[in-house]
Parts: structure tokens; sequence; C-alpha cells
């Protein structure tokens, strides 16, 4: 969290917004502290609040709190990533990985699923948990591009012949005269393949 002077409000607070996942993605991507916090802010969601503005008074209450982590240290970059990432929990079974320990604290406080127990509201602590990630319906997932297929590759597309149905205007016919331009058609492929079969049944 930090002030800036120069908004156009006149100045305000902006907070950088990263979990633990976030935490995490940037240990495992970068190597050095300065490159540990580029990253984090570079993917940080911010908060603003101008000058002015209803959030402001709060913001200026949390800004003037004594905070845990300052500078942007390697001692600061520890700390954050062992509290964001425990990577294993001493039981009385032994250490077991965070992501199992977990589940069985769910399935002991009766729930099918660590994430049925955090959106009930129940929480672990110590550092060990973990909001789950959103359910994002089907029609609001981003769609992959299907990849095209190019029949023939080897062919520069310059050299191409394309059919521009704006330039060239298709007139309505009735049946039997689509009927004799599809035996031309085809009379046309059989003529160009040598008698071979243009396609097979697969």
């Amino acid at each position: 969290m930090y002030y800036n002077p120069d908004s156009t409000a006149g100045g305000q607070y902006v907070t950088n917004l990263i979990s633990h996942e976030d935490i995490k993605e940037a240990s495992e991507k970068t190597d050095t502290p300065e490159a540990f916090f580029d990253y984090l802010g570079s993917i940080a969601r911010q908060e603003l609040a101008d000058v002015g503005s209803d959030w402001f008074a709060g913001a200026d209450i949390q800004f003037h709190k004594e905070p845990d982590l300052i500078d942007c240290t390697s001692e600061t970059m520890q700390k954050l990533i062992a509290v964001a990432v425990p990577e294993n929990v001493q039981t009385n079974i032994g250490n077991i990985p965070v992501e199992d320990y977990r589940e069985i604290v769910a399935n002991q406080h009766g729930f099918d699923s660590y994430d049925e127990m955090y959106n009930e509201g129940i929480r672990i602590g110590n550092g060990y948990d973990k909001e789950p990630e959103p359910i994002v319906p089907s029609w609001e997932k981003s769609k992959h591009k299907v990849k095209g297929y190019d029949l023939h590759p080897d062919i520069p597309m310059s050299e191409r012949y394309t059919f521009d149905l704006k330039a060239n205007e298709i007139e309505t016919v009735g049946k039997k005269e689509r009927f004799r331009r599809n035996i031309m058609a085809i009379q046309l492929l059989k003529k160009m393949s040598g008698g071979k079969p243009i396609c097979d049944s697969r």
C-alpha cells in the first residue's frame, strides 16, 4: 500500500492485493528479490481510494497502521514465501503435504472437500488456508480458438485461387438448373482427378 500524490483527484491510496497463490507463483517464476517484487507488482489487483471518496478515510487508517513487512528485501521475500507456501504440516502421523492436510481436516469436520468447508466459512488457520478457485460457468469460460487446417500448405497464398462472394454475385436458379450445375461440377472434379477418387470413405 502506498500514497500517490499525483492522481487527478489530488491524491490517492493505492493498495496492491496479492494472494498466497500469487506469492507462490512469483517464488516459482523468479530468482531474485527484485524480480520477485516486480512480478508481484505486475499481477497484483489494485484498489484505489481517491481523496474525498467514501473509501479514503478507511484507507487512511489502514495506511497509518504499523506494517507487518516493509521494503522489497530478500528477508521480506522469504517471510512472504514462508507464510504463503507452507509445504508440509507436522501432524501426529508425521509430515504430510498441506493439500492433504486440508482435505483431512475437512473430512474430520464432516465435509466432502476442503473447498466445501472453506465456502461454509470454516478456516484451519496457521497459514494453511487457501481460497478455492471460483467456479466459472461453462458459458463464461474463455473459448480456445481452433487452429485452422491448411489442406495445401505447400502452395503459397499468393498463388491460390479464391472466390470472392462479394465480388461475384451468385444468381438464384431453380431445382433443375442446380442439379445440372452439380452434375457439371462433379464431372469437372472427375476430369481434374484423372478418374481417381477425390476422397475415400475414411
